[in-house]
Parts: structure tokens; sequence; C-alpha cells
């Protein structure tokens, strides 16, 4: 079931992300602290579309690491950005996440496994999993994506 997840997850993504057009279909985003949950923003969206590049933008007007730019009922998005040289303080989730590595070069700590991350890498991370980024060598920008919690049997 969770690889059901991701391979529909994936199928969603575009091709090329300078393809996405943020201002047509954009609803107004919500940043919170490091990979939160957050507010359900964009419930009854159709259809949203964003550019990495505004996202980059946008996030660093903020100076949170982690810009939640769109949340629905089944899944949000967001970009969590992580300077060279610095530490990732992340703690586990109660959701699955998919990492998305748009820029930099780091390494990803997932329950004690060493994963080499850089643009391209695309990492599931398992509910409840310690994880964290560490050995960031250029600053790290990363477009995570949570599924909704599903209580435990």
């Amino acid at each position: 079931m969770r690889r059901d997840f991701l391979m529909r997850l994936l199928a969603l993504l575009p091709l090329s992300w300078g393809a996405m057009n943020l201002e047509a279909t954009r609803s107004p985003t919500e940043s919170g602290s490091i990979m939160h949950d957050q507010p359900e923003t964009n419930r009854d969206t159709k259809v949203a579309s964003f550019h990495v590049d505004a996202l980059i933008e946008e996030q660093a007007r903020d100076a949170n690491a982690y810009l939640n730019f769109f949340d629905n009922k089944t899944m949000s998005l967001g970009l969590y950005v992580l300077r060279a040289g610095s530490k990732d303080g992340q703690s586990p989730h109660a959701r699955d996440e998919v990492y998305i590595i748009t820029h930099g070069k780091a390494i990803l700590d997932v329950a004690g496994t060493d994963h080499p991350v850089s643009p391209g890498s695309v990492v599931f991370v398992q509910r409840k999993v310690v994880h964290h980024f560490h050995s960031i060598e250029e600053d790290l920008k990363v477009i995570v994506f949570f599924s909704k919690h599903i209580p435990d049997p």
C-alpha cells in the first residue's frame, strides 16, 4: 500500500519544475516552524501549481527553515531549507513523507543509515522513523510531501 501511495505521489510531479506557474492557481501560503502539522489551507483546491524559485524567495523572506505552501485533506507540501554547515533539529513525524532534493548536497540519516542526497534525489521516510540531515555541504533545498496521519490499528 505504501508503494502504491508513493507511485501515485510521484506521478503527480511535473516533468519540469520550470513548467509550473505560481501565480495562476496558488492559494495563500502559511508558514510554520520546522515540520509541524499545519492547518488545512487549500482544502477545496482542485488544482494548484507552484514554481520552486518563487517558493525559495518566499521562504527566504519568512526566515523559517520550513515553508508550508499547500495543505489539504490528503497531503501537505512544504519547502525545507538548511544552510551549509547547519544542524537539522527535526524529530520523527506522525506522517509518511517524501523528500525531493532540488538544490544542495548533504547526507540524510534514516534510522542510523546514511543516504547521500543531491539534486534529483527522492527519498521516502516512513512515519515515526528517526531521521535528520547532516554533513550539509551546500545549502539544501528540499520539497517535502507529507501524507496525512493514519491512526495506528
